[in-house]
């Protein structure tokens, strides 16, 4: 099973009315939830660990979760607020605004979570959780307990309009880049992370450290990774858009579900992993991605949705 840490919450998207006035409508969004229900749907086994609201919203979340097929063993259903999200879709890339002062996801506590159960091979973190306290800490403390046993996967996600402090935020991000051995990266990420640096250098650093696979994302650009031993690159794939809400997210959880197709969740296969395989790894995490871009919201497919497409 691969468990996803952070937070879920409510995104609120624009739509149009047919008299043309601007109404938003609820969905159940945040990252790393995104990324657990893409897993479930690509039929790998998917938990999600975090903070969800005893209120109505948090029951929407529950129930969007369980009916996908996530594992919800991990979650601490705590008698807060649910975290709410507008997004603006006028540009490149969606823009958010963020209502979460007391909100269930970023006051999740280390000790709301049960152990980790054997049939768990891999921890993925991110966005909005790594940025909020308390929350964000109890998550570093948790990937840095279970670093040396699980698969670590990290996909930064930046919201810089949400970072107060700065220092402790880099201290964060520089601890997960050190030990995880999944690493994602934006364009978006690169350029508040590290705007005079390139991407394969930086790779380099990660893969000669802890990391095993990196994958850095250019959105209608396409994607590379990086292994080891290897690397592709491959073009992103043709769709209408209707928005890019959980694109990434979708890429994140497809290229886990791949390397869980594989069994190469370990260090040492992680390792093995030669430019073909990447490649097609690749090729299955972009096609994720862009059934989901082609679908208002975070919505990605299904198995037999995915295996249509690439078809």
């Amino acid at each position: 099973m691969i468990l996803c840490h952070g937070e879920m919450l409510i995104d609120f998207i624009p739509d149009e009315l047919p008299d043309g006035k601007l109404v938003y409508r609820p969905a159940v969004g945040g990252s790393p939830g995104n990324v657990a229900l893409t897993i479930a749907r690509l039929d790998v086994p998917a938990g999600f660990v975090g903070g969800i609201s005893t209120d109505f919203f948090g029951d929407q979340i529950a129930e969007t979760l369980q009916t996908n097929g996530v594992a919800m063993d991990y979650v601490a259903r705590l008698d807060r607020p649910t975290m709410l999200a507008f997004v603006n879709l006028d540009g490149d890339e969606p823009r958010y605004a963020f209502y979460d002062a007391e909100a269930a996801a970023r006051h999740w506590r280390l000790e709301d979570m049960k152990r980790i159960g054997k049939d768990v091979s891999a921890l993925h973190f991110g966005s909005l959780s790594l940025i909020r306290l308390p929350a964000a800490n109890a998550f570093d403390e948790l990937m840095r307990r279970e670093a040396g046993q699980r698969i670590i996967s990290f996909d930064p996600n930046i919201r810089a309009g949400l970072v107060e402090d700065e220092a402790g935020y880099r201290a964060r991000l520089s601890d997960f880049f050190a030990h995880s051995h999944v690493i994602k990266l934006s364009g978006a990420d690169l350029e508040w992370i590290a705007p005079d640096r390139d991407v394969a250098e930086l790779a380099a650093e990660w893969l000669a450290a802890e990391a095993r696979i990196v994958l850095f994302t250019k959105g209608s650009e396409g994607a590379t990774i990086y292994s080891r031993k290897a690397e592709a690159t491959r073009p992103a794939r043709k769709v209408k858009v209707a928005d890019t809400v959980g694109a990434g997210d979708s890429a994140m959880g497809g290229l886990l579900a791949a390397l869980a197709d594989r069994k190469a969740l370990n260090r040492e296969a992680l390792e093995d992993l030669g430019e073909s395989e990447l490649a097609a790894i690749l090729d299955f995490a972009l096609a994720t991605a862009a059934i989901t871009c082609s679908r208002v919201g975070a919505d990605p497919p299904t198995r037999a949705e995915l295996k249509d497409f690439l078809k």
